[in-house]
């Protein structure tokens, strides 16, 4: 990464008129490893690429709002959160309860719908936001995408 100017005081230099603070985020290692790879090849942080990519969500609502956005890895509409989508690759896995937040409903839905005999694949896919199917990884209390 490309270093960061400082101050007289040797303090790093602000890298805009705004202050930053520090956040908390909870990603995949997935999504954590390719957000690196991405900033690392423009030599920036993790934290301005996500600024700049922010930038750019604002800069496209205000010029296009009905068209999708699309910038990198992140795909969304303009009515839902581009940052709160998440990279789901075939190594992604989740327990019950985190595929419940995804999919907005309670882990005990997936047992309510085995025992109905309704296939997991079928009603996950109808309630996932990016319409990905999930079955359950046998041996485990794991849940893992489809992508057949």
């Amino acid at each position: 990464m490309g270093k960061q100017g400082r101050t007289q005081s040797g303090k790093f230099a602000p890298k805009s008129d705004k202050p930053r603070s520090v956040r908390t985020m909870r990603l995949t290692d997935s999504a954590w490893e390719k957000l690196g790879e991405m900033a690392e090849s423009r030599s920036i942080t993790r934290a301005d690429l996500l600024e700049e990519f922010v930038g750019q969500v604002s800069l496209d609502r205000q010029s296009s709002p009905e068209q999708p956005i699309q910038l990198g890895i992140f795909n969304s509409t303009p009515t839902e959160s581009p940052i709160a989508t998440e990279i789901i690759t075939a190594d992604t896995r989740k327990s019950g309860t985190e595929l419940g937040y995804r999919l907005k409903t309670s882990s005990a839905s997936f047992t309510n719908w085995i025992r109905e005999g309704k296939s997991i694949a079928e009603k996950t896919k109808a309630k996932d936001p990016d319409g990905i199917s999930w079955e359950r990884e046998p041996g485990t209390k794991k849940y893992r995408p489809i992508f057949r």
